[in-house]
């Protein structure tokens, strides 16, 4: 269709540019798996699914191949949808997705799959401009609707749950203006699936390639936007084997923590920690409390580790830690060496370029 190609042509346009720009930058987007599945929407929506819909409505083609591109396209819209509901349930709910709403969604996608390929479900009309594709089944367009309520509600429950958890103002309006834009792009081809309408479809395709744009404005400008925004880390500290603090940093205040302001016995169970697990095969990593996650990682060769209290441990914070002690080791490998040298004095401000790295490694959290 003529009137197609713009919107076409947009949209794969963009979809190119965007999975290009993630691929190349990966590295600097922190590699979370919320820019992978960018990807994949980018390649099932922007290109896939705005070419086989188009060409259903072509009238070039015979009945048989306009339907098998109108169904398609209805499956690759499905898979679309839950890649975005589960990209932003990992981006409020740090890497939990409730397997409960997923298996909703894929039992609904299950029968409206099952019934887009049932013998005369659909009637296609074909008109002097372009195809008109009416549903015979009731059932599959009731479980197309319910499907596309449930991605909408799913969502909007998501967001009100954890809006109080977003510390930046501007993602959360980020996030609200995307809800929106993505309740449009859902509702008006919804309207356009029971109605025909041609002007729906393209309401929708047309707020897609919208909210297309700024989201790899917002993902370029602020690479971070994506990553558990609502995880939050309280407290850095690296401790030598031999019970010397060697670095402290709290994220609330952005500043380094002096030795006389940690607790006593927060001091006296890191060194217990340490002098039992450091040089052992078996390490304690991870200490769940109420409200609180205590991450350890260890450097048996150097012979210190380090404590993050976090909300929640995820693989973001994880993967920071590893890259920070790589950096650490490479930088402060001499003087790491020298510690529990009783000839040697030791000046732990030394260490404190252990704040740069963590500017570096942990500029989502900070």
């Amino acid at each position: 269709m003529i009137i197609g190609i713009i919107p076409l042509t947009i949209s794969f346009l963009l979809s190119i540019s965007s999975i290009l720009y993630i691929s190349i930058n990966h590295k600097r987007l922190y590699t979370s798996p919320n820019y992978v599945l960018f990807i994949f929407t980018y390649f099932f929506y922007g290109i896939c699914f705005f070419l086989f819909f188009y060409l259903s409505l072509e009238t070039l083609f015979c009945k048989v191949f306009s339907l098998l591109f109108w169904n398609l396209s209805i499956i690759l819209r499905i898979i679309n949808n839950s890649l975005l509901f589960i990209i932003y349930s990992l981006t409020l709910e740090s890497d939990k997705i409730k397997k409960n709403l997923l298996f909703t969604l894929c039992l609904v996608a299950g029968i409206i799959i099952s019934l887009l390929f049932f013998q005369d479900s659909t009637l296609i009309i074909q008109t002097s401009t372009f195809n008109v594709f009416i549903f015979l089944d009731p059932f599959l367009i009731i479980f197309i609707v319910l499907f596309d309520l449930l991605i909408l509600i799913f969502i909007f429950a998501a967001h009100m749950k954890n809006r109080s958890k977003i510390a930046n103002s501007n993602v959360e309006t980020y996030l609200l203006i995307s809800l929106l834009l993505f309740g449009i792009i859902i509702l008006s081809f919804t309207c356009y699936l029971i109605t025909q309408i041609f002007l729906f479809s393209e309401v929708s395709n047309i707020t897609y390639i919208i909210c297309s744009i700024m989201n790899i404005y917002v993902i370029a400008k602020n690479p971070h936007a994506f990553i558990e925004i609502t995880n939050e880390i309280n407290e850095f500290i690296i401790f030598h084997k031999s019970g010397i603090l060697l670095f402290s940093y709290n994220f609330k205040t952005g500043k380094e923590t002096d030795e006389n302001l940690l607790k006593g016995s927060i001091l006296i169970g890191i060194n217990h920690i340490l002098s039992n697990f450091i040089n052992k095969k078996d390490q304690l990593n991870l200490i769940k409390l109420k409200n609180q996650d205590l991450v350890f990682q260890y450097d048996t060769d150097n012979g210190y580790a380090v404590l993050l209290i976090t909300n929640q441990k995820n693989r973001i914070i994880a993967k920071a830690v590893k890259n920070l002690m790589e950096k650490f080791n490479e930088i402060n490998k001499e003087l790491l060496g020298k510690i529990g040298n009783a000839s040697t004095l030791i000046d732990v401000s030394q260490f404190r370029n252990a704040k740069e790295l963590i500017k570096k490694y942990f500029k989502p959290y900070i």
